[in-house]
């Protein structure tokens, strides 16, 4: 009925495919059918219905559909992928040592987190001097 391999990172299945993915104790239901993509580099499967990636597959096995034909939904998973990205971009905390002038203001973090961020730069003159890690700032875009 289906041929399960276990997942191995190293030697990811071919992408463009939609498979059935094993999940032990997801508590949306162990089985989760995904497609598999390669994006600039990153790999992961992506969850058909709900649009996001799926972590944790310990199994997979091909459930013989072909999507990379499928221009539109190929579009969809590049955007989701590259969204994201841009998301996990703007949540991961990054060493004071990252940080340079060019960033210009951005929140700085003292961990753990006890207290909102402080927004600025190292070079402020009430710089508090105890903020370990920083995240941009999102920016708003503004239509027109």
């Amino acid at each position: 009925m289906y041929d399960w391999r276990e997942f191995d990172p190293k030697k990811p299945p071919q992408g463009g495919k939609t498979y059935l993915v094993y999940v032990p104790g997801n508590e949306t239901g162990e089985y989760i059918t995904t497609e598999f993509y390669n994006y600039d580099g990153e790999t992961c499967f992506w969850c058909v219905l709900t649009g996001s990636e799926v972590v944790g597959v310990t199994h997979y096995s091909e459930v013989g559909i072909d999507v990379s034909s499928t221009k539109k939904n190929g579009d969809l998973l590049e955007d989701n992928i590259r969204l994201k990205k841009e998301i996990d971009n703007l949540r991961t905390p990054r060493p004071i040592e990252d940080w340079h002038e060019d960033y210009g203001d951005v929140l700085w973090w003292e961990f753990s987190i006890s207290e909102p961020p402080y927004c600025g730069t190292p070079l402020d003159s009430d710089w508090p001097d105890c903020h370990t890690h920083w995240t941009p700032i999102a920016v708003p875009e503004i239509d027109g």
